[in-house]
């Protein structure tokens, strides 16, 4: 396998430096465009790496059966057809011809091996939970059931048979997701590492490839001369160094080192928002995704749901959004993004102290406290500038209305998920963005407290009725009244506590196009180019 390896390594060398590569390198596609991460990605294993830091370079590294398209809507990508059964329930998909950047044959049994293994009882994901659509998919992984009854089966090495537990109206757009990406197995099961190495024994079959990768130091990613689709990439080369402070990115770009700076690469700060507004160079994209707060309910102190009322209701969203941060947010007030959400009115009253104090004493009395018993809280957030500015913000929101004390545990972004899936906290902002143009994607957050990632290990059997009749039926009017009826209970019980829609604000280089965003702000690179006319001013 070594030998192999590296005899096609040697084949990428020549190819990418032999004199009809070198001729068409003087124009555009010679060209690097000098992008920035924020953090270094959790994990660049597809099946792990479920974070937006991790799926910003997955995308430009895989292809799955569908993608992004240039237009922003789903497409197929190596499924080049596929069909599904009458009731909704299998999907046969036809793979094209494809590689791996090792010149292995990318297989309908890669995508098995992948989505089974993140299925495994024994294999660490958070995000084991979007393959629960999978017919057994929960059941192999609460280790109830053989993986081999899991719903997905190589016919022959290019067709692949999925069936699902329940119907699925969003499927398609779920593997465009990198989650639903193939892994070579065979790479994958000499190597079990192989994820944290660069070519050529990181294997990908996407339009780029990773050739180096230096933890927390930089990422560069070069044109995938085994990809399939030989239009794709436009750039030869795409480097991602990893930046944490958004005032040095910024410096960066405006030296013209960085051809972009913001979303999805990394925050802004509140000031050079302000600066980008002013100049007109500030571009905004909706996302359809939520910034939240997330409430441990099984602390005894924050158990009632009047508790956490309170401390919704103690929070005025128009001055979060238009007076501190001023970027296109918009208040929030379901944990649904406002084009799916099915809620006529919140159903806490924002910014209301009155409303809120009278909630905090019911509530009290529930949990058996009183002001002067009430524990100070812990709010937790990722220590980056705008989540500190914003925590501090909600901290002193809640303490000057409420009365009680909060502190502030900043996190690096490993330390902060791991809390947040573990509901190591009391309280913690998040942002959670959606993967599907579908309510239940969010609301399947509180579905399970041992999906990984639900940190606040609320349960309501009412509430998982209501979504598994959702999935279960084939008729879209009472899928809407499940679903409408499921987040009507997680408003009012409040375990997430809405603040507010998300918008990617960012601004590039002149010269830079190509980029892609979806309708619930999924950006994929595969199309960047800089052209090479322009200069950065």
């Amino acid at each position: 396998m070594m030998k192999k390896v590296w005899i096609v390594h040697l084949l990428l060398l020549c190819l990418f430096f032999s004199p009809g590569c070198k001729r068409k390198q003087n124009g555009a596609s010679n060209t690097t465009v000098h992008l920035y991460l924020q953090a270094e990605p959790f994990s660049l294993d597809p099946r792990v790496g479920g974070d937006r830091r991790s799926q910003v370079i997955l995308r430009d590294l895989f292809e799955g059966l569908c993608r992004l398209g240039k237009d922003g809507t789903i497409e197929l990508a190596l499924a080049k057809s596929y069909s599904i059964s009458s009731d909704g329930l299998e999907y046969t998909f036809h793979l094209r011809d494809a590689l791996w950047s090792n010149g292995e044959k990318v297989r309908a049994q890669d995508f098995c091996y992948a989505w089974k293994s993140a299925l495994s009882p024994q294999f660490t994901t958070s995000y084991a939970y979007p393959f629960f659509v999978l017919k057994n998919g929960k059941k192999a992984k609460m280790d109830e059931c053989s993986l081999s009854d899991v719903g997905v089966a190589a016919l022959d090495d290019h067709t692949l048979q999925v069936t699902l537990e329940h119907p699925t109206p969003y499927f398609l757009e779920l593997t465009a997701n990198p989650i639903f990406l193939p892994v070579c197995e065979k790479i994958a099961n000499a190597d079990p590492s192989w994820s944290k190495n660069s070519f050529p024994h990181y294997v990908c079959n996407g339009p780029f490839l990773l050739k180096e990768h230096v933890l927390k130091s930089h990422i560069i990613l070069e044109r995938n001369p085994l990809y399939w689709n030989k239009d794709c990439a436009k750039a030869f080369r795409i480097s991602f160094p990893i930046i944490e402070q958004p005032s040095t990115a910024y410096a960066l770009f405006e030296r013209g080192e960085l051809d972009w700076f913001g979303d999805p690469c990394g925050l802004c700060d509140l000031e050079i928002i302000q600066k980008l507004t002013l100049e007109g160079s500030l571009s905004l994209a909706d996302t359809g995704s939520i910034y939240w707060m997330i409430s441990c309910t099984k602390k005894p102190y924050l158990a009632s749901a009047k508790i956490r009322h309170a401390i919704a209701s103690s929070i005025s969203r128009g001055d979060l959004c238009y007076l501190l941060l001023k970027g296109g947010e918009r208040p929030s007030h379901s944990i649904v993004p406002s084009f799916l959400s099915a809620l006529k009115k919140p159903a806490f009253q924002d910014g209301n102290a009155e409303y809120a104090n009278k909630c905090f004493e019911e509530g009290l009395k529930e949990v058996g406290l009183t002001r002067e018993t009430f524990p100070t809280l812990t709010l937790t957030h990722w220590a980056e500038p705008m989540s500190r500015l914003m925590a501090e913000y909600l901290q002193q929101k809640i303490k000057t209305t409420l009365h009680i004390h909060v502190d502030l545990e900043n996190c690096d972004w490993g330390t902060y998920l791991q809390k947040t899936h573990s509901g190591n906290i009391d309280l913690a902002t998040a942002a959670w963005l959606s993967w599907v143009s579908d309510p239940i994607y969010n609301l399947q957050f509180l579905k399970y407290t041992n999906n990984g990632i639900n940190g606040t290990c609320w349960q309501n059997e009412r509430y998982k009725e209501l979504l598994d009749q959702a999935e279960a039926t084939n008729s879209l009017s009472e899928r809407e009244k499940y679903l409408k009826q499921a987040e009507e209970i997680a408003a009012q019980e409040l375990p997430l506590i809405p603040l507010f829609e998300i918008a990617n604000k960012y601004t590039k280089a002149p010269g830079v196009c190509g980029e892609v965003v979806s309708r619930i702000g999924m950006f994929t690179f595969k199309w960047l180019e800089k052209k090479p006319d322009q200069k950065h001013s």
